[in-house]
C-alpha cells in the first residue's frame, strides 16, 4: 500500500474542500504515517500544534471523508501525531542569525510598539495586525482575505477576530472594504500619520 500516493490524493480533495490559506496552514506539511490493514484507523503526522488542534476539534470529519473515499474503506478513528522537530544545525563557534533573505521578513511601523499602539490594541489584536501586515503587498500595502482565514492565522476566534479589526479601525491602523459581502474583506494598511491613539 503506497501511503504517499493515497495522501497526496487525499490532499488533493481537501484542498479542494477549503482555502488555500487554511490547506496551506493546516495540511501543507503533513504525511499519512500508517493505515491498518483493514483500513479503519490512520495517523496523520502535522507540522504545529495549530494545526494538530484544528484538525482534531474542526475538520476530522472531513479529513476522515476524504480518506475513506481514496481507499474505499470506512475510516473509523485518525491519529494527528506532531512533527519532531530538527535541530538547527550548528558550526563549532559560530552563532546562527535571522535568514535575511529578501522576502523572507515583513515589516511593522516602529510606532506600533513604541508608541503605545501594541499595549492598547493588546495581544489579539496585535496578532491580527501581524497577519494583515504579512499578507499586505508591498506596492500598495492591501490584502484581501477571509475572516476565517485571519482568524485561523492569528489564533483566535472569528467573533475575536472581528472585534479586534473593529479595533483596529478605531485606532485608524486599517481601512476596511466590505463592499462585496459574499468576497474576502479588503485591508487596507494605513500610514502612521493616520493613527489614532
Amino acid at each position: 500500500m503506497d501511503l504517499e500516493h493515497i495522501w497526496i490524493e487525499t490532499l488533493d480533495t481537501l484542498s479542494r474542500q477549503m482555502t488555500k490559506a487554511t490547506f496551506n496552514a493546516i495540511l501543507l506539511r503533513s504525511q499519512l504515517l500508517s493505515l491498518s490493514p483493514s483500513g479503519e484507523g490512520a495517523s496523520i503526522q502535522v507540522p504545529t500544534e495549530m494545526a494538530k488542534d484544528w484538525l482534531e476539534n474542526r475538520m476530522i470529519q472531513i479529513v476522515i471523508h476524504a480518506l475513506s473515499q481514496q481507499i474505499k474503506q470506512q475510516v473509523k478513528e485518525i491519529i494527528f501525531v506532531l512533527e519532531q522537530p530538527k535541530p538547527a544545525p550548528r558550526c563549532e563557534n559560530e552563532i546562527h542569525l535571522r535568514d535575511q533573505r529578501k522576502g523572507n521578513r515583513y515589516g511593522i511601523d516602529r510606532e506600533f510598539i513604541f508608541s503605545g499602539y501594541q499595549a492598547v490594541i493588546g495581544a489579539h489584536g496585535s496578532a491580527i495586525y501581524n497577519v494583515l501586515v504579512a499578507h499586505a503587498r508591498n506596492d500598495c500595502q492591501e490584502c484581501s482575505l477571509y475572516r476565517s482565514t485571519i482568524a485561523l492565522e492569528a489564533g483566535v476566534s472569528q467573533s475575536q477576530a472581528k472585534r479586534e479589526i473593529k479595533r483596529l479601525e478605531q485606532h485608524h491602523l486599517i481601512d476596511v472594504d466590505r463592499s462585496r459581502p459574499s468576497k474576502a474583506n479588503t485591508f487596507l494598511l494605513l500610514d502612521v500619520s493616520e493613527w489614532i491613539l
